[in-house]
């Protein structure tokens, strides 16, 4: 990883200190069962609304699984960054559940990019909105920081036909 990290690798021109980033999807129970198909949890406040109602201080509803909350981020440096973006470190706090039918908002603010290599940092936020219009009701829901390393070799993109990433859809 040393030597590939040391390469010049995959350009993030697009994105400069202060450029935000927007992600959205929202989280329907199908994403949580098969989120429990790959990973083995099924921690019945995922799946089991009574259990669920009986845990007050996480809102007395079915809860999405904290991977999937943080997978969010996953999507956002993918698809705004570009292909082959990975992080490098994260340092993440989780302040509240996701729940299922909640559409999950994730942001990442650029707060420094290295000048000559794929590497840049950001501060990241998810927030859980539910409902819609003006009654929408927004929950932060995960915050925190990472580092990100775009590992794309040079002229990738053009070569593969891949359109530059865009801040938010």
């Amino acid at each position: 990883f040393i030597e590939i990290f040391h390469q010049r690798s995959g350009r993030m021109d697009h994105i400069k200190e202060g450029t935000r980033l927007v992600w959205r999807r929202e989280i329907k129970a199908e994403h949580v069962r098969a989120y429990a198909d790959v990973t083995g949890d099924e921690n019945p406040l995922h799946f089991d609304a009574e259990f669920a109602a009986a845990a007050p201080k996480l809102g007395g509803a079915l809860i999405v699984h904290g991977g999937i909350t943080a997978g969010a981020l996953n999507a956002l440096v993918a698809r705004r960054i570009g292909a082959g973006t990975v992080f490098m470190s994260q340092e993440l706090n989780y302040t509240a559940p996701a729940r299922v039918g909640d559409v999950l908002e994730a942001t990442g603010t650029v707060t420094w990019r290295h000048a000559t290599k794929p590497v840049a940092k950001l501060d990241v936020a998810v927030v859980a909105v539910r409902g819609a219009g003006d009654d929408a009701q927004r929950v932060d829901v995960l915050s925190g920081k990472c580092t990100i390393y775009r590992a794309v070799p040079d002229g990738y993109d053009q070569a593969h036909g891949v359109p530059p990433p865009t801040a938010v859809d």
